[in-house]
């Protein structure tokens, strides 16, 4: 008999560059009590691709010229930031995001973080409108590997719908893709 899933939501095994930055003192309350969201950049400042859009006529070309927009203005930000980051939070700190799903993923680390910690998360998802989600996630195990690297899976206590819209938008897209490999894989198979 098949056991049920009893997750809430789908996975998928990914590939996807993460940043991931243990919280501390204040924003450790902060996500603690809730208002994680405040450590957000989209919290900042409103947006003015939103603005723009709601000044223009409802309707299909209107909705692909918002989405392409903001995959750009997405991508842009990422590109600015990057260019302007101290040395100490470069590229280099990002962890190889494995596995995913709409409550929580799992991460490759070279360095260990202690479970019950706290986390805001950058995560890149590039076949997104979003491009870049942001979250705060709750360390739940980390377990060193024979390699020496550490394999980290993390639980979501805060993110935005529309954040997790597009990881399950993602999760998707990966889990169509392997279903076609291997629809195409059998059928070269002959069965």
């Amino acid at each position: 008999m098949e056991q049920p899933n009893r997750r809430e939501f789908v996975r998928a095994k990914v590939s996807l560059p993460a940043r991931l930055e243990p919280l501390e003192g204040k924003d450790l309350e902060l996500a603690r009590s809730g208002l994680g969201f405040t450590l957000f950049r989209a919290s900042e400042q409103p947006d003015p691709l939103e603005e723009f859009v709601s000044t223009m006529h409802s309707g299909s070309q209107t909705d692909i010229l918002y989405r392409c927009f903001k995959s750009l203005n997405s991508k842009l930000d990422f590109i600015i930031e990057q260019l302007t980051l101290p040395v100490e939070k470069s590229p280099a700190s990002f962890k190889e995001v494995v596995e995913l799903s709409g409550s929580g993923f799992k991460c490759i680390s070279e360095e260990p973080l202690e479970e019950g910690a706290y986390v805001k998360v950058d995560l890149l998802i590039p076949s997104t409108v979003q491009f870049r989600v942001e979250l705060i996630a709750e360390i739940i195990r980390s377990e060193q590997q024979p390699n020496g690297k550490h394999v980290i899976a993390a639980r979501i206590v805060e993110i935005d719908e529309t954040s997790r819209d597009a990881i399950i938008e993602s999760v998707f897209k990966r889990q169509r893709k392997v279903i076609r490999k291997e629809k195409a894989h059998r059928r070269d198979r002959g069965e």
